[in-house]
C-alpha cells in the first residue's frame, strides 16, 4: 500500500472544515446517492461539485443530507453567473444546517464562455468585498487560481486555492507563492486502466474538450513548459499522461501523492472511467483511507471508523481497531479500505473482502482488537 506524505490533513487557512487529504471531483449529474454514500464509507474527505452549479446551491444540501460527515465544496461557483447576494444567502443556509461541512469555491470562469468577461481580477476582488459585507467568512471560501496574482489573492482573502488541470510542478510553484498556511487543493484526473492506448482514449477527449481550447488553461500549461506541439491535436501523449494519470492502483495513487509531496494539503481526484467506483475503491485502499464500519460492527464494538496510522497519526484518540480473519492457521488483518466482512449488513455496495484483503470466503472472523 502507498502511505500518503505531504502536509498534514485537516484545517487550513483558518478553516474549521476537515477535508482530509483526498476528495473526489465530479459533476452533479454523476453524484448519485449510492455513489456519495460509498465515497464517504471509503474514507474520502470531500466531494468537489464540478462545473458551475447554480447560485442557490440546492445540490449541496442534497449531498450533505445524504451523508454524515464528508465535506462538500463547489468547484466552482462562477462569479459572472450568480450575484454575491444570492450566493451568500445559499452559503448561510448551508452553513447553518451543516456546520463545518461546506466550502464555497469561487472562480472567474473563462473569456470564451462569458460575454461580460472584462477586468477579471477586479471582478474577483469586488465579489469578495461583497461577500465580506454579507458576512461570508474568508475561512469559508476558496478561489480557483492558476497564476501568481490570483494565488496571492486566494491566500489573502480566502482559505486558499483550488487549481484545476495542473501538474505537480504547478503545485510546487503554487505552494511557494501561497506560503505555508493556506489551503492548496489541486484537481487531478485519473484513469484506472493499465493499457496506455485505452487509457489515453479515455483521457484525451476529457482534456481536449474544452480545456485545450480555453486561454487560461493553455497559457498556464505553456508557463509550465508544455510546447505548442504538446497542446496541438488533442494533446501529446506526454501531456495527456500528465494531466490524466493512468495505470493500476499504485500508479493512480502516485498521481495523487505527487501533488501532496509537492506541497498540496488535499487533492481532488477526478476519475474519468465510466464507472468510477472500481478506481475509487482501489485508490482508497492504496492510500489507506479511513474505513467506515458496517452498522452491526459499530454497535458491537462501539466504534464507527477504522483509522489507519497513515491518515490520523496526529490524533491521540484514534481507535486502532482492525477486523481479523483466520484461515489455515494464518491471521490476516483488514487494513485495506473497501473491505467488508462477509454478511455485514448496511454496507453500501457488495465489496469482495477476500479479493481486497486476502481472506478466503470460509475464513473464521475474529474479534477486532485495539
Amino acid at each position: 500500500m502507498t502511505g500518503m506524505k505531504g502536509r498534514p490533513a485537516g484545517q487550513f487557512g483558518g478553516m474549521s472544515i476537515e477535508l482530509g487529504k483526498v476528495g473526489i471531483w465530479r459533476h452533479s449529474s454523476g453524484l448519485t446517492p449510492e455513489l456519495v454514500a460509498e465515497v464517504e464509507a471509503l474514507g474520502y474527505g470531500a466531494i468537489w461539485l464540478g462545473g458551475s452549479p447554480d447560485g442557490d446551491l440546492g445540490v449541496v444540501d442534497q449531498l450533505l443530507d445524504a451523508t454524515e460527515r464528508i465535506a462538500v465544496g463547489t468547484s466552482i461557483v462562477n462569479v459572472w453567473k450568480d450575484d454575491a447576494a444570492t450566493v451568500a444567502a445559499s452559503y448561510h443556509r448551508i452553513a447553518a444546517s451543516y456546520p463545518d461541512r461546506f466550502l464555497l469555491g469561487l472562480g472567474i470562469g473563462h473569456p470564451e464562455a462569458t460575454q461580460e468577461y472584462q477586468r477579471p481580477y477586479d471582478k474577483l476582488v469586488s465579489y469578495l468585498d461583497q461577500l465580506d459585507d454579507l458576512k461570508v467568512p474568508a475561512s469559508g471560501r476558496a478561489l480557483a487560481a492558476l497564476g501568481p496574482r490570483v494565488l496571492r489573492l486566494s491566500a489573502e482573502r480566502t482559505a486558499g486555492a483550488l487549481p484545476y488541470l495542473v501538474t505537480p510542478e504547478h503545485t510546487r510553484q503554487a505552494r511557494q507563492i501561497l506560503g505555508d498556511g493556506p489551503l492548496l487543493a489541486p484537481e487531478q484526473k485519473l484513469v484506472f486502466e493499465t493499457d496506455p492506448e485505452r487509457a489515453r482514449a479515455i483521457g484525451r477527449p476529457r482534456v481536449q474538450n474544452p480545456y485545450l481550447s480555453l486561454t487560461n488553461y493553455v497559457s498556464n500549461l505553456r508557463k509550465l513548459g508544455w510546447t505548442d506541439a504538446d497542446l496541438a491535436d488533442g494533446g501529446s501523449d506526454a501531456l495527456i499522461d500528465a494531466l490524466a494519470v493512468h495505470g493500476d492502483a499504485a500508479a493512480i495513487a502516485g498521481g495523487v501523492t505527487a501533488h501532496l509531496e509537492a506541497g498540496a494539503n488535499h487533492v481532488a481526484a477526478q476519475v474519468l472511467n465510466r464507472d468510477p467506483l472500481p478506481a475509487l475503491r482501489a485508490l482508497a485502499g492504496q492510500l489507506q483511507l479511513t474505513l467506515l464500519l458496517a452498522p452491526s460492527w459499530q454497535s458491537q464494538f462501539g466504534l464507527r471508523w477504522l483509522v489507519p496510522a497513515a491518515r490520523e497519526a496526529r490524533a491521540a484518540s484514534a481507535p486502532w481497531l482492525w477486523p481479523t480473519c483466520s484461515a489455515g492457521g494464518r491471521r490476516r488483518t483488514a487494513r485495506s479500505t473497501g473491505c467488508s466482512p462477509p454478511g455485514s449488513p448496511g454496507w453500501p455496495t457488495p465489496v469482495s473482502y477476500p479479493r481486497a484483503c486476502g481472506c478466503p470466503p470460509n475464513a473464521t472472523w475474529l474479534p477486532p482488537c485495539r
